[in-house]
Parts: C-alpha cells; structure tokens; sequence
C-alpha cells in the first residue's frame, strides 16, 4: 500500500556507527592473537619462508626416520609458516631446531606443534593458554573440531549382528582342515 502525502524533502542524518567491536581479538595476549590470524601475503618475505620451511621441515623428517618411526612426513602448508614466521626470525627457529636436535626430541604429530613450542620457548606462553584461546577461535568462528555424530535414519530398521558359529562347527572345521591332504 503506498504512504500518502509527498516524500519529505531535507535530508535526515544516520544516527551515529557503534563502536567496531571485535569479538575476536584478545588484549589479554595479542602475540596469540597475532600468531594464529597471520596468513602468507604477497608482502611475505619468501627467504624467510624458505629458512622456516627448511628447518622445520628437515627436522621433522630427520627424526621422524631415526626416532619416530614415521614415514609420511610432508612439508609444512604455507599458513603454519606465516604463522611462525609472525611469533619467531628464522634465526630464532634454527636455534631451536638445534636445541632440538641436542636433546633428540622427537616432533609433534604436526606442524602446530612448532607454533607452540615457539610461545612456549621464546615468549613464555604456557601451551594450556595457547589451546584455550584455539579452543575460544574456533567457537567463535563456528568451526568444529570433530566431525558430527551420524543421526540414525528413523526409517531404516537396526541393522541384526551375523550369528557367529559355535564351538561344534569350529571344531569340526579344524578337524575337516588338519585331516585334509595338502
């Protein structure tokens, strides 16, 4: 239904924008905060990308060969290694490489593990803090860190457990098997 009347003619100011709030920021610990928004720009220094890749990257497939047995070590993705490279100079990670390597430690399950230790070592950052304020981005954000829960189809009946055989067949199969000329 149309207003009646003709529009009004002055122009009407907006009222006043509320103060930007960002939900996502900590001031509690910025160097977290830092560390887990950076991502690999165009403005990345790339030969310091490539000396945190190399000692990572050389470290976790050295002693996951001697010590951990693992095989299937890939390269670090580009998001790990801007986030290093945003708590930590390559300088700073050779030389915990080599600490490293003095004790024999053996490497995380994955890279995160290096971002960790780094707050850890070099900015006193307990781990405990560092997976609460993961833990808090991850609320925040909407993502889930296991997959859900499979929902029963209400229209499918349960599926029967197979009836396993008893104790006469099984001897009669050993029988029947131990008999039989190979």
């Amino acid at each position: 239904m149309p207003i009646p009347g003709t529009p009004p003619t002055q122009n009407i100011d907006l009222p006043p924008a509320a103060p930007r709030l960002d939900i996502d920021y900590n001031p509690e610990n910025p160097l977290i905060d830092r560390a887990l928004r950076a991502k690999m720009t165009a403005s990345t220094n790339r030969e310091d990308v490539a000396r945190i890749r190399s000692a990572i990257y050389g470290y976790n497939l050295k002693m996951a060969e001697t010590v951990g047995g693992r095989k299937n070590v890939h390269p670090p993705d580009p998001t790990i290694l801007a986030q290093i490279l945003a708590i930590a100079s390559p300088a700073q990670v050779e030389w915990l490489r080599d600490r490293l390597f003095e004790g024999r430690i053996v490497p995380g399950e994955n890279y995160s593990w290096w971002l960790t230790l780094l707050l850890q070592r070099l900015h006193n950052i307990s781990p405990q803090t560092i997976k609460k304020r993961r833990a808090e981005l991850r609320l925040i954000h909407g993502q889930r860190t296991t997959p859900p829960d499979p929902q029963p189809d209400p229209q499918q009946p349960e599926p029967q457990p197979e009836p396993q055989p008893d104790a006469h067949f099984a001897k009669a199969l050993l029988s029947t098997i131990t008999t039989r000329k190979l």
